[in-house]
C-alpha cells in the first residue's frame, strides 16, 4: 500500500499535495474533539499494544518505534557502557521504561520519573513482565520548584514547554494532563550520598528548569554521570533554546567536562558550545551529550 501511495505521488503530485493537507488538517481536527479517542486510536497504530523485541533482549511493550532494533543505538551503548562504573541509575523522563529496564536488568538500583499516564501504563507492565518490579517509580515531572503544571501532549512527545514541537507534532496542543511535580533534589535526597550515579535526562526541552531544582544533586560527592537530551534550534518554541549555553555553563561551572552522548564522542567545550549558539547550530546536529566530572 506505502508502495502504490508512493507512485501515485510522483504521477500526480498536486492531487498528492492537496491530500496531505486535507489529512494533516482531518487529524488535527480529530485532535481537537475527541481527544482521548484519537490519542488511543494513535497508539493503536503505534503497535503500543503488542509486545516488541528490544534491542536490550527484551520483549517490552509501546510504540514500537522507540523500541525495536536501532531506537537511539548509540545512546544505549553508551549507557551499558557507563552503567559497568555506577550503583544507582537514575531515568528522568523514564517513558515506557527501556533504559529503566536495562539498567534494573544489569542489577542496578533504578529510580525512574515519569509523569505522564499513558507512559506510566506501559512502564509498569514492562517492568512486571520482566521481573524488575524492585525499581523505585515516582509518578511525576520535575521542575524548579514543586507544582502543579500542564503537560502538553502524548508520547515520547509530551513537554511541560508550551507549543513544545508544535511544527512536527501539531496535535499535542489539544492535549493537556494536569502533573504534579517536584525537584529532583526532593526525589533524590541525600539518601545516595557517597553513591556513584548515572542520570539520564530526556524532557522534551525543559532539562534547564530541571536542573533548577537539582543544584544539590549536581554538586554530590561523588560527582554524579549526566546523558542529557538537549536541543538548541529544533523543537523549541521560538525556533531557539534560550537556555542551550546556560544549560551547559550549569556543569562546566561545576567542574564537569561535556561530550557528545556516543562511545568515544567528541569533546564539547564551553567555547565550542558558545561557537554553535552563535552560528544557530549545533554541528553534526548532536542533540544527547554526556557530562562527566573533571578527574584531571
Amino acid at each position: 500500500m506505502r508502495t502504490i501511495r508512493r507512485g501515485l505521488s510522483r504521477l500526480f503530485p498536486h492531487t498528492a499535495r492537496r491530500y496531505k493537507r486535507f489529512r494533516n488538517a482531518a487529524y488535527l481536527r480529530c485532535f481537537e474533539m475527541f481527544p482521548t479517542l484519537a490519542s488511543a486510536l494513535r497508539e493503536y497504530g503505534q503497535g503500543a499494544h503488542k509486545k516488541h523485541r528490544s534491542s536490550i533482549g527484551m520483549d517490552l511493550v509501546g510504540p514500537s518505534e522507540l523500541i525495536e532494533c536501532g531506537y537511539e543505538s548509540e545512546e544505549l551503548e553508551l549507557v551499558k557502557q557507563k552503567l559497568q562504573g555506577v550503583e544507582v541509575f537514575v531515568d528522568v523522563g523514564a517513558n515506557i521504561g527501556l533504559y529503566t529496564c536495562l539498567a534494573a536488568s544489569e542489577g542496578r538500583r533504578v529510580v525512574a520519573i515519569e509523569p505522564l499516564a499513558s507512559n506510566l501504563r506501559y512502564l509498569y507492565q514492562n517492568l512486571m513482565g520482566n521481573k524488575l518490579d524492585q525499581v523505585e517509580v515516582f509518578p511525576l515531572g520535575l521542575a524548579s520548584t514543586p507544582s502543579l503544571s500542564v503537560l502538553a501532549g502524548m508520547g515520547a512527545q509530551a513537554s511541560f514547554l508550551a507549543d513544545w514541537a508544535k511544527e512536527d507534532y501539531g496535535h499535542n496542543k489539544f492535549i493537556g494532563t494536569v502533573c504534579p511535580s517536584s525537584t529532583l533534589d526532593i526525589v533524590l535526597g541525600t539518601r545516595f550520598s557517597g553513591k556513584r550515579l548515572l542520570i539520564k535526562m530526556d524532557v522534551e526541552g525543559f532539562e534547564f528548569q530541571v536542573l533548577q531544582g537539582a543544584s544539590a544533586t549536581l554538586n554530590m560527592s561523588p560527582k554524579p554521570i549526566w546523558i542529557i537530551e538537549c536541543f538548541l534550534d529544533r523543537f523549541h518554541p521560538g525556533g531557539k533554546n534560550a537556555n542551550f549555553l546556560a544549560t551547559f555553563n550549569m556543569f562546566f561551572d561545576r567542574g564537569y567536562r561535556a561530550h557528545v552522548a556516543e562511545v568515544n564522542g567528541a569533546e564539547v567545550t564551553r567555547n565550542t558550545v558558545e561557537h554553535w549558539v552563535k552560528q544557530g547550530a549545533v554541528d553534526g546536529m548532536a542533540s544527547n551529550f554526556i557530562f562527566t566530572p573533571d578527574i584531571s
